[in-house]
């Protein structure tokens, strides 16, 4: 027969492990409970497939962009058509200051007042 203190000893024992064995399947179990199913990871993307999707997508982002050397041939252009602009609008202003001062609507000083005015001044 087994002594009453061996047995309470045993009971201990046997507490103390299932206890144990308690807390660690509680831990596996909120572990467990974060893993991925078969299913729900056939929805993630592969990198291989992720770098395709990105480099398709960087390719037509290239195709529709424009560069750096086109973009300034385009502004030079433009303001080169501006300036063209703005000395046929100048010809005609000096032609008119002209015709008005062969008869003498406009007086000399009014002359070179509005002929001394920007973007392309002159001195009469």
């Amino acid at each position: 027969m087994i002594q009453p203190e061996v047995t309470e000893a045993i009971d201990a024992s046997k507490n103390e492990i299932l206890s144990a064995i308690n807390a660690f399947s509680t831990q596996m179990d909120k572990r467990l409970a974060t893993l991925v199913t078969k299913e729900e990871a056939k929805q993630f993307v592969t990198k291989t497939e992720l770098h395709e999707e990105l480099q398709k997508m960087e390719s037509r982002m290239e195709t529709k962009m424009v560069s750096k050397s086109y973009l300034d041939d385009k502004l030079a252009d433009l303001i080169s058509d501006q300036n063209k602009l703005m000395r046929q609008e100048d010809n005609k202003l000096k032609t008119l200051l002209g015709i008005l001062h062969q008869n003498h609507t406009i007086s000399n000083f009014n002359l070179r007042s509005v002929a001394a005015l920007e973007p392309f001044p002159e001195h009469w």
